[in-house]
């Protein structure tokens, strides 16, 4: 793993241990690291509180490492997972992609955990992404070819709210 993702990633122990419990995690790279997520819930409400653990740049293979220490004592109600930006399409990135979501799952067992499909990659890896899901036992959420974050915001704040709703029933996810 980088130094600087590991540096980054030992950053977030510090600050899990005054977060509060059991509310949402998000765990990706660089398009979850850059997303204004709390700009945009300002004036929304939300019942939950909102912890983006991405790290810019990170690889997948580096998240297997890195995901203990970004979601360490958060004990999250769910976890959103998006990564692959950084990632070419080789049967290794797919691979650990498999021990990231085995991981969390062992690590978190009463969490609901979601993959979003991983923007800017093609079909055929956001397909590949999605069978890592589906054998993992976790949920692949296809957010759609948006690219207007105020849009991609809009279908994920449902997400942020602990009624009977889904996060695919809010997507109306299709594939």
């Amino acid at each position: 793993m980088l130094k600087d993702v590991k540096e980054k990633a030992k950053k977030y122990t510090i600050i899990n241990d005054v977060a509060l419990r059991n509310e949402v995690a998000v765990f990706g790279s660089t398009y979850l690291y850059n997303f204004p997520f709390y700009e945009l819930m300002q004036g929304h409400i939300t019942d939950y509180a909102v912890y983006n653990r991405s790290i810019e740049g990170m690889k997948v293979s580096e998240a297997v490492e890195a995901a203990d220490d970004c979601l360490k004592n958060l004990d999250p109600a769910i976890i959103l997972v998006s990564l692959g930006e950084e990632d070419d399409d080789s049967a290794e990135t797919f691979t650990a992609y498999s021990e990231l979501l085995k991981r969390i799952k062992a690590s978190h067992r009463a969490a609901r955990i979601y993959v979003m499909q991983t923007f800017g990659k093609d079909r055929a890896f956001c397909d590949k992404v999605k069978a890592v899901a589906e054998r993992n036992g976790v949920e692949y959420v296809e957010v759609g070819n948006e690219e207007k974050i105020k849009s991609v915001f809009s279908r994920l704040s449902a997400f942020f709210h602990r009624s009977g709703i889904s996060f695919s029933d809010a997507f109306g996810v299709g594939c």
